[in-house]
């Protein structure tokens, strides 16, 4: 990735499988209109007998470069006169743009359908269908008020980014009222929490829900008051006779509240989602405010069970009437149609107090979404549950049955389950302690049948752990495929440090940073009659500063379902200790 009017360094190698030194020529050609040049100390890689060597070339953009991708081709020459090509993709963007973020090719050519896969699973937007209301590349479309630039990228090439956590530089215009989002779930829908960052070192954080791009094939409705201007009759399918899959296919807006008394300068994406994934194709401002209910904040931010809780904001009506507030937390819903009610103490046109349900799951970032009377829905500001140190306090999944009541548990969506009499075999009881890659663990305490594992999907919990720790580790695997996501250890004195967890499927075998600490030759299934499946827990260690105190860890947010085989993480036991 290279910035207009900057430049980057690649290598370019050979291997040498001769006994003799070789010389190889290099010239390397942009494409014509690329805007990009390239150079190098030497036009010749000296490569060693038995060797190899590389140059290093350096990549130049011109400030007027087109913004987008394209190819330089470097030729090599070998001694004897034969050639060899490689091409180098090379993508023109300004640092920090949700350009150089995208990270998934999600529109294909109709006449070209495999170059692309939206969703993973060979599927993607038609370039044609998107070009015939305007939507091509680097076009500016205005949606709601909100002027929107479609990627600057050619179908094939990636084109949207799934969020991960990645920080976006916002240009924001003084006075800006609201932040807006194009883009779709696949295998949703789904929602994330997004961080704004004012130039003031403040922030605030919402909810960015997206629908499913086919609305599940049609058997749902849009969630999250998404706006839908983009709707399409097929989408492309590698898969499929005829390869245009007629589905109506859409690409959502929705929007959040800016404080326009501060300057937004940029927005870090959520890190992860709920369930499946958030496809961001562009990202809008405007200095009108939202044309809905306006939620500002939820007062405080961090609340118990039983706390009463202020949504700050405008246009919620100046009495409740058959108004309400929806308030979720970890997958559980209150308030709404066929939920459990929510208590509202107090309802104006600029303040709603409700009390926070005994229910709710410690140290889960929950969301408050404001229904007025007449059906119009706010966006959602962010708030957490205050965490708690206990490892009971966030069971959220039964994975564990005994063989003579194999249908009480469902660890992973689909009707199997860990036999706790297998685990048992392998010193692994409700309670008990297990050691396991060098850290001393307490297996979790909870019961057959009954929720005795986290799914991972953002909690934070405190962390009571010794002085001078260096490593902290997890008992854990997934199920429906293996899971990564970034875990964050928090210390006393403000600071934190972060860490990929990677994650094997349950059946899977360990990874390269998991060692097995329990091998089950066989699972549990709802059917009654257990399947011989050699299924593990596995244990992974990341290191810590044993110089600092750490105070709480956040888990990797991979989902908190597993609904219909939903891929998840399940953690089982956390320890510190010293390796």
């Amino acid at each position: 990735t290279v910035a207009p009017g900057g430049s980057s360094t690649i290598q370019i190698g050979a291997q040498n499988a001769t006994a003799s030194a070789q010389t190889v020529g290099v010239s390397i050609a942009a494409a014509d209109g690329s805007g990009l040049t390239a150079s190098s100390p030497s036009s010749t890689i000296s490569v060693p007998a038995n060797g190899r060597a590389t140059l290093p070339v350096t990549i130049s953009a011109d400030p007027s470069a087109p913004l987008g991708y394209s190819y330089l081709t470097a030729t090599l020459t070998m001694s004897g006169g034969a050639t060899q090509t490689v091409k180098v993709a090379v993508l023109v963007a300004p640092p920090g743009s949700l350009l150089a973020a995208t990270n998934n090719a999600g529109i294909s050519n109709d006449n070209n359908v495999e170059e692309a896969n939206f969703d993973n699973g060979g599927a993607s937007y038609s370039a044609q269908a998107l070009a015939a209301q305007g939507w091509t590349p680097g076009a500016t479309q205005t949606v709601d008020g909100v002027a929107f630039t479609w990627p600057q990228s050619t179908p094939g090439w990636p084109d949207n980014v799934v969020a991960q956590g990645q920080n976006i530089t916002v240009n924001a215009a003084s006075g800006t009222q609201t932040l807006a989002f194009l883009g779709s779930a696949t295998n949703g829908p789904s929602e994330g929490v997004v961080t704004e960052h004012y130039s003031d070192g403040s922030s605030a954080q919402y909810w960015l829900g997206f629908s499913d791009w086919t609305l599940n094939g049609g058997s749902s409705q849009p969630s999250y008051g998404n706006q839908q201007p983009i709707s399409l009759s097929y989408r492309n399918c590698s898969y499929c006779s005829p390869t245009q899959q007629s589905v109506a296919t859409y690409v959502f807006e929705a929007a959040v509240p800016v404080d326009p008394n501060k300057t937004l300068t940029s927005v870090t994406l959520p890190d992860g989602a709920s369930t499946g994934a958030l496809h961001v194709f562009s990202i809008g401002t405007s200095t009108s405010a939202l044309n809905s209910p306006v939620a500002s904040s939820a007062s405080p931010s961090t609340a118990a069970a039983g706390t009463q809780v202020t949504i700050n904001g405008s246009g919620f009506g100046s009495s409740q009437g058959s108004g309400y507030v929806e308030f979720s937390d970890n997958g559980s819903n209150w308030g709404g149609s066929g939920e459990t009610p929510l208590q509202i103490d107090s309802w104006s046109d600029s303040a709603v107090t409700f009390t926070v349900p005994a229910t709710v799951s410690p140290g889960s970032p929950a969301s408050v979404t404001v229904i007025t009377g007449s059906g119009a829905m706010s966006d959602s500001p962010a708030m957490e549950i205050t965490p708690t140190s206990n490892p009971a306090d966030y069971y959220d999944s039964a994975g564990t049955s005994p063989d003579n009541n194999q249908a009480c548990a469902n660890f992973d969506g689909v009707g199997y389950s860990t036999s706790a009499t297998a685990l048992a075999s392998d010193g692994f009881t409700p309670g008990a302690t297990v050691t396991a890659d060098g850290l001393t663990f307490k297996w979790t305490s909870g019961q057959p049948c009954s929720p005795d594992n986290i799914l991972a999907a953002g909690q934070t919990m405190l962390v009571n752990g010794p002085a001078g720790a260096n490593t902290l580790g997890l008992l854990e695997n997934s199920t429906d495929g293996g899971t990564s996501g970034t875990i964050t250890i928090n210390y006393t004195d403000g600071t934190s440090s972060t860490a990929t967890i990677t994650s094997s499927d349950w059946a899977g075998g360990p990874g390269a940073t998991e060692t097995a600490a329990a091998t089950m030759p066989y699972r549990n299934s709802i059917s009654g009659s257990s399947q011989q499946l050699t299924v593990y827990v596995y244990a992974t260690t990341v290191p810590v500063d044993s110089s600092r105190t750490v105070a709480s860890i956040t888990f990797p947010n991979v989902s908190n379902t597993t609904s219909g085989g939903a891929t998840a993480m399940h953690i089982w036991a956390v320890a510190l200790g010293t390796k």
